[in-house]
């Protein structure tokens, strides 16, 4: 009973975080449209369990089939029409992986020669060759590489809807639930952004953590010895692919283990199922290790040279407890991985041990538990998790989409902290009712543990002993939302049984969900015309180099598209003596702080033609960005061709912000007080 009792508080103390980092996590507009929201979403719930015709197991097929092939459609149409620029790391994936796919095998080399990026970083090898795989895949079928890239997504991402759902009636086979899930899935917009328009690792672990829960879901509620070992068998297979694309999700094999003793001790039927899930993922891990090898070598890549040069374990630790990272508390630090690059190449590691063990004694044990719960909120408190973090201006999206990009980035972080904050708050609350447990099975009982201690585990490596990125939680989130929607009432009794309890009256069911759309509709407006970064060029935040030195003798020109009405041009390029950039008709930008800038208005539609001009006998050299030799071009506006390559100008347009500080002239024009 003790042991029991300690799950849940343990439990309920991760739930209570996430919803805290939820709600910290949102500006107070957000937070008031949120508190009303909620209420009107329970109260309209409950007076719809009511009604006796929408408790139907036929409408509630209808629901889940409904909202299932809306999610799909949603998810195919992001993946075609919305794609961005990838940056930092699943650009130099992409990039590496078209090598690949074109016969070159050298790791070592890029675009100049000077970088060892898959040496340091071996974890993203394997995923980079199982690119270049599917690239292939598409080429032979007549696809283009970022077609099948974009269909690849959306395929992963429809698995993962697609065994959520199958996990959440294998585990509790009430059609109510069913819907709710379904709807759920379609209104949570985490799978549309970041997985679906990032092609990284982070899709793929998704896809493949939904399949391992739906295979132990399986395993846990039958008692057919063949169908356990054929689940054991391919959840062995799965693991190992997971394993080898997303090492933190070993944290699935002390859940595992942890499941075997509760069973155990607790004499609840499952032990033999659980004994053959530890026994498939321990095997899993083993398979991984053992079938990488072959595969590295058949490519090309020397894991002797991986050994001279990648980091050890010690330096993700170490920034992990970083309190001043340079992408955030605990979060990757580039003085860190210089710094520990030359104690690896200098054979000085101890030093990395030795930089732990400062850090650890100058924060102490307060200052490890504050930098944790910091991090706890990167972790689990980005209600889109990684959406935005690598992402630099869009490639293609809709028209539409661009004009009103601030007030949709609000509406789906709204709906992302309004659905969390009702499934976790309806978990914690069903984890105290005393009955708790006298309404579940052995097998829903099983599930609950191990999936709470995955996700337990998981937070607690990346709060408290790793590094810290949002999407690192991503994992487990899906599989959790669903853990908190087996709380959902059967609806047997017509709503009786529904855990909130929640007192209304006519005019309160409609005086409160009017209010809720309003003040919803006034912040979405409000969203509508804050001021960000609308299109250009932006710095690739990666360890490829793509800036090279252009030689400037006669006038350079090029043409930018305007998407959308800009207020602010600026060039990227360091100013320098005898440089000049104009627009075609002879206007100047000023050289200010590092580059050339104008403030004038361009209109939706039009192109800026822009000349690099030299003023001076002698040639000058500007930075520009390379075209590399990848599927996809990376820049956006017109190119100039220098020795067979092409290069692009590093810029961007802004909507603009007036500061408080700034008035406008008789000409409409910012003026500095």
């Amino acid at each position: 009973m003790v042991i029991k009792r300690s799950f849940r508080w343990i439990l309920s103390a991760l739930l209570v975080l996430i919803i805290l980092d939820q709600i910290v996590g949102q500006k107070l507009e957000n937070l008031i449209v949120i508190a009303l929201l909620i209420p009107s979403i329970l109260i309209i719930s409950i007076a719809l369990s009511q009604t006796k015709v929408l408790q139907s197991p036929r409408f509630l097929k209808r629901v889940v089939a409904v909202s299932t092939v809306l999610n799909l459609a949603l998810l195919l149409y992001v993946a075609l029409r919305f794609q961005i620029n990838d940056v930092s790391d699943p650009l130099n994936v992409q990039i590496k992986a078209t090598e690949l796919l074109h016969g070159n095998y050298n790791w070592h080399t890029n675009l100049n020669g000077s970088k060892e990026y898959f040496y340091l970083y071996p974890n993203v090898v394997f995923f980079t060759i199982l690119l270049s795989k599917f690239m292939e895949l598409g080429l032979s079928l007549g696809w283009s590489i970022g077609l099948s890239l974009r269909l690849l997504n959306f395929c992963l991402l429809a698995g993962v809807t697609l065994f959520s759902l199958a996990t959440s009636w294998r585990i509790r086979s009430y059609y109510r639930s069913l819907a709710i899930t379904a709807i759920v899935l379609l209104f949570y917009p985490v799978m549309y952004l970041y997985p679906n328009l990032v092609t990284y690792t982070d899709t793929w672990t998704m896809f493949l953590s939904s399949l391992i829960f739906f295979l132990v879901a399986v395993m846990l509620t039958t008692h057919h010895r063949p169908v356990v070992l054929i689940n054991g068998l391919i959840l062995m297979l799965a693991f190992a692919l997971l394993y080898i694309i997303k090492a933190n999700m070993v944290i699935l094999i002390p859940a595992a283990l942890l499941l075997f003793l509760l069973i155990f001790i607790f004499k609840i039927r499952g032990l033999w199922q659980s004994a053959i899930l530890l026994a498939a993922l321990i095997f899993g891990l083993g398979f991984a290790t053992v079938a990488v090898k072959p595969v590295y070598q058949h490519y090309g890549y020397s894991q002797a040279d991986q050994a001279k040069i990648a980091l050890p374990v010690t330096h993700w630790i170490n920034m992990g407890l970083n309190p001043l990272g340079s992408s955030g508390q605990g979060a990757y630090d580039k003085k860190d991985e210089h710094l520990d690059q030359q104690r690896k190449a200098q054979k000085r590691t101890d030093l990395i041990t030795e930089s732990i063990q400062k850090r650890l004694k100058m924060l102490g044990v307060g200052g490890v538990v504050k930098l944790g719960i910091t991090k706890s909120q990167m972790l689990l408190g980005r209600p889109l998790f990684g959406f935005g973090r690598y992402m630099s201006g869009y490639a293609h999206a809709p028209a539409w989409y661009l004009k009103h990009q601030s007030l949709f980035n609000t509406l789906f972080s709204i709906l992302a902290t309004t659905i969390l904050l009702m499934v976790m708050g309806n978990f914690l609350y069903s984890l105290w009712r005393p009955t708790y447990e006298e309404e579940f099975t052995d097998a829903q009982q099983g599930f609950l543990y191990f999936v709470g201690l995955a996700s337990l585990g998981l937070a607690f490596f990346h709060s408290f002993i790793w590094e810290v990125e949002p999407r690192y939680f991503l994992p487990l989130l899906y599989p959790l939302i669903i853990l908190g929607l087996l709380f959902l009432p059967s609806g047997r009794g017509h709503g009786n049984h529904h855990p909130w309890r929640i007192s209304y009256n006519r005019t309160t069911l409609f005086v409160l969900p009017i209010c809720s759309l309003l003040m919803l509709t006034l912040t979405l407006d409000a969203a509508k015309d804050v001021p960000g970064v609308a299109y250009g060029n932006m710095e690739y935040p990666i360890r490829i180099a793509l800036r090279e030195r252009v030689t400037v003798t006669d006038d350079l020109h090029f043409s930018l598209p305007v998407p959308q009405a800009v207020d602010v041009l600026k060039v990227g390029i360091e100013p320098q003596k005898h440089l000049e950039v104009q627009l075609a008709d002879g206007q100047q930008l000023e050289a200010k702080d590092g580059e050339y800038r104008l403030e004038k208005h361009f209109a939706a539609g039009e192109k800026i033609d822009l000349v690099l001009h030299n003023t001076s006998q002698q040639p000058l050299k500007v930075l520009l960005y390379r075209q590399t030799s990848l599927y996809k071009k990376l820049f956006h506006g017109s190119r100039i061709e220098r020795d067979g390559n092409y290069y692009y100008l590093p810029y961007e347009m802004d909507i603009y912000d007036r500061k408080p500080f700034e008035v406008l002239d008789v000409n409409n024009q910012p003026m500095l007080r």
